[in-house]
């Protein structure tokens, strides 16, 4: 009877030991399988702990888990001798990943083809700051989709220190830069709007401040995570689930730097259109004669309803921070639909729209030409005057790709 008591005391003590290391270890799942009857004789004097108590260990063929930076540790009856530990892993939530996942894919996909319908025409023609403003939206698709490109989204490992520092770097600088690229559009069209209502030459090239400026607030956020990255590397690591979709910094000083940038560039924005309103309802007939102009006319309008987006960006990022359960998600899809947003808004001008609908007539008619004709035929005139060439008869029908393709009508 002695030795059957020593034996279970031993057996406990063994078990209690077991279960620390299952915390200090990797892999607590395959850990506490492991402890066979010892561990299971250890559990049966822990109380049944409720729902939200409960250990999630599901084996990771069957579910995918992200496991929590810090495990937590609970004592159900603080009072017991051997106390309660609980391990939490989240699950990841498939469908809001995906969703992000998808939102980069569109906003990459599309800006590239905006982006490279205004470089390859030759009657798409747009400021500098048009191209990078547009440029840079593609390095916002890039930078929040590093940790999709290199697999490590649903990983059980951590991310490469590297790649989440560099990551988590342009995540927090990208928004900002944005925004005050916006702001140098703006800028942009205002002042051609105001040299030509005032019958001046209008400026060519943005004032150099306005692109500068951007910049500056990148690098300078961007340096600012990458030293608090190197000197504390626990505080860079992957989002915790359930959507695990890039990398962040866990403090809070990176995160109020950007937003407080953001909120300023939205503002200085907001400030500039209502400027802008006003000079137009003042200057309306003469702003009537550059409505129409490629690039400059409509500008002016769609920068105001693209300017909805990070204002209402700004508004549920704000609610999140005071509802994070219930706003969380939502001010993701916002602010991350604001590429694709933008791709649809400022690569919808007539100019673009002509520049593919020619190119796909131009490719209808090549195709239809006799290899023998590569230009247009002639009837052919007596040689007694062959100075006269007449062009073949029409039959006088006008055409939509004869209205907005001529050279190909």
């Amino acid at each position: 009877m002695l030795w059957a008591r020593s034996r279970t005391i031993i057996r406990l003590i063994i078990s209690h030991l077991h279960i620390t290391n299952f915390f200090l270890s990797s892999d607590g799942c395959k850990s506490i399988k492991s402890y066979g009857v010892a561990s299971d004789f250890l559990l049966s004097f822990y109380p049944t702990p409720s729902k939200s108590q409960g250990i999630s260990c599901q084996h990771p063929s069957s579910h995918s888990f992200v496991k929590s930076p810090r495990p937590t540790v609970r004592s159900v009856y603080p009072s017991t001798v051997i106390p309660t530990f609980i391990f939490v892993i989240d699950p990841v939530d498939f469908n809001k990943v995906w969703t992000f996942n998808a939102l980069q894919i569109l906003a990459f996909v599309l800006n590239i083809l905006v982006v490279g319908t205004a470089v390859l025409s030759g009657r798409v023609r747009r400021a500098p700051i048009w191209f990078i403003f547009m440029g840079g939206w593609i390095l916002w698709s890039i930078a929040h989709s590093l940790l999709f490109l290199s697999g490590r989204q649903f990983d059980d490992k951590p991310p490469p220190h590297a790649l989440c520092l560099l990551q988590a770097g342009l995540v927090y600088a990208i928004p900002p830069y944005m925004e005050f690229l916006n702001l140098a559009l703006l800028v942009h069209v205002y002042l051609v709007i105001r040299a030509t209502i005032e019958h001046r030459r209008p400026r060519t090239q943005t004032p150099l401040i306005f692109i500068f400026l951007p910049l500056g607030i990148f690098l300078v956020i961007l340096i600012e995570v990458l030293v608090i990255g190197v000197k504390n590397p626990e505080l860079i690591a992957r989002m915790p689930a359930p959507t695990p979709v890039y990398c962040n910094v866990t403090d809070r000083i990176s995160f109020k730097i950007s937003a407080i940038s953001f909120a300023l560039g939205v503002l200085s924005l907001i400030g500039l259109e209502v400027a802008l309103g006003i000079m137009l309802y003042r200057n309306w007939e003469g702003f009537q004669v550059i409505r129409h102009s490629p690039g400059n006319g409509t500008m002016v309008f769609r920068i105001f309803v693209f300017s909805v987006g990070p204002t209402l960006a700004l508004i549920i990022e704000i609610l999140s921070e005071i509802s994070p359960k219930n706003f969380s998600f939502v001010a993701k899809v916002v602010v991350h639909f604001m590429p694709s947003m933008a791709a649809i808004i400022f690569g919808t001008h007539r100019d673009i729209i002509r520049a593919w609908y020619c190119f796909g007539n131009r490719r209808k008619v090549d195709s239809d030409r006799h290899p023998s004709y590569p230009i247009q035929r002639t009837e052919n005139i007596p040689l007694s005057n062959p100075s006269v060439r007449k062009e073949a008869p029409s039959n006088g029908k006008k055409t939509l790709a004869g209205t907005m393709c001529p050279e190909y009508a």
